[in-house]
């Protein structure tokens, strides 16, 4: 694996909810939590290994009218 190519094996933890507003509107919220496995890579072109490790957060709003 080289470091050009970031991916890993991973755990995600995802959650939402959905508030209704009166008949016509809904707010929805939802968040992931991405935790990828530590990995070691090696570039032999460039002579550089390296350990990577990192997390991410995505958040998400959303809004629903209906008619």
């Amino acid at each position: 694996v080289h470091p050009d190519a970031p991916d890993s094996d991973r755990i995600n933890l995802t959650g939402g909810v959905s508030y209704r507003i009166g008949e016509s509107f809904m707010i929805d919220a939802s968040y992931r939590f991405i935790n990828p496995k530590k990995r070691i890579a090696q570039n032999d072109f460039h002579n550089m290994t390296g350990v990577y490790k990192t997390y991410g957060h995505v958040v998400g709003l959303g809004f629903t009218y209906s008619f």
